[in-house]
């Protein structure tokens, strides 16, 4: 006998709508990522004391999420500072500055970097600023100059600008003198509330020397170079033409083998007693150098070039300016050029010498003069 099931209408319409009703395959949700990450607390903290720091993410959706047991704390290198791995920030005794890093790399960044966040710490008496400033002549940066708080709650504290300077721990009413030879001496009084900078902009006490001009420079190799370096690159001349604002001076050399790939220009500082000329080094020369050399000129074919670096300290002479290169003349051979720093075989030294007396010469071959 077979075995019939009906089923009702209603049966029948509750299985349909049910099969109606059934939800449709659902899209996977959106990946969240990093848009930045915020590390809170204060800048300073006092000298050994230590200090709480959080992190938060704010994340692509628009929440933010606290990070603080999540991110990686780091603190700068030889700074007063260091930092536990749950943000708890220690200093030492003595004054300073340091840099704070939280990284958060739990979730993917939105941009590179957004996963960073970074804070400068001071280390400060409680209570107390930092004073910031710089030294200028003309607009020029200006080293060498004394700085001194003469008058305040930190009189007697001092620095060197160079050309920037700053003072960590000061409060209130306060007199700040800078004094340098050749230069009128500047007192100035600032009321220290929070951090703050400040300018000096220095003036000569008589006018600076004019060494602007067009000359002949004359690089001879010293006399213990000789048997080390042929002749061809034992002296070498270049017409030079100097520019000079203030006492910052900028040598551009000139000629047909030059301008290949070195800038073939440097610069200089006159001063009422000296003019000092700089030249840079160039990877190869010096381990971690990089960059151009100042001076590259083409000596012989097919690829040789010629090239000299270091400081040079002169006097003034009847008819320029006269001392010694403390540095290296160098020939080069260039395999790859145009100079390129992707690898240590893109170049070979030829031949070197190194010494503090080579002769570094400065002719004056026009009477013209720029400022």
């Amino acid at each position: 006998m077979r075995r019939v099931t009906l089923l009702t209408a209603a049966a029948v319409v509750m299985i349909s709508g049910g099969l109606a009703c059934r939800p449709g395959p659902t899209s996977p949700s959106p990946v969240l990522s990093v848009s930045r990450v915020v590390i809170t607390g204060s800048d300073s903290v006092a000298p050994g004391e230590s200090m709480q720091l959080s992190a938060a993410a704010v994340l692509s959706d628009g929440t933010t999420r606290a990070v603080t047991k999540d991110v990686t704390w780091e603190a700068s290198s030889g700074s007063p500072l260091t930092i536990s791995a749950s943000g708890l920030v220690t200093a030492s005794h003595e004054r300073g500055e340091g840099e704070i890093t939280a990284r958060y790399s739990t979730l993917p960044a939105a941009k590179p970097g957004a996963e960073r966040a970074s804070l400068t710490m001071f280390v400060l008496p409680r209570g107390t600023y930092v004073l910031a400033g710089s030294v200028k002549d003309g607009g020029a940066p200006l080293s060498g100059v004394a700085i001194e708080l003469s008058a305040g709650s930190a009189a007697g504290m001092a620095t060197t600008s160079n050309p920037s300077f700053r003072f960590y721990g000061v409060e209130g009413e306060t007199e700040v003198r800078a004094s340098k030879a050749g230069y009128e001496t500047q007192t100035r009084r600032i009321a220290v509330l929070g951090h703050q900078t400040m300018t000096f902009d220095l003036i000569p006490s008589d006018p600076w020397p004019i060494v602007g001009g067009t000359y002949t420079l004359r690089i001879v190799a010293a006399a213990e170079c000789r048997d080390l370096l042929p002749e061809i690159a034992r002296d070498r001349t270049y017409t030079a033409v100097v520019t000079q604002q203030g006492f910052q001076l900028k040598v551009a050399l000139t000629g047909s083998k030059l301008g290949l790939w070195g800038s073939n220009s440097f610069s200089g500082t006159s001063e009422h007693n000296r003019t000092l000329f700089t030249l840079d080094t160039y990877v190869g020369a010096k381990p971690g150098a990089f960059g151009d050399p100042s001076v590259l000129e083409f000596v012989t074919a097919p690829n040789t070039y010629f090239t000299f670096f270091g400081s040079a300290v002169t006097t003034a002479t009847e008819n320029g300016y006269a001392g010694l290169l403390d540095g290296s003349v160098e020939l080069l051979a260039v395999l790859n050029g145009p100079w390129d720093y992707g690898g240590g075989d893109d170049y070979a030294k030829l031949a070197s010498c190194r010494s503090t007396t080579h002769q570094f010469t400065l002719t004056r071959s026009s009477g013209t003069t720029s400022r």
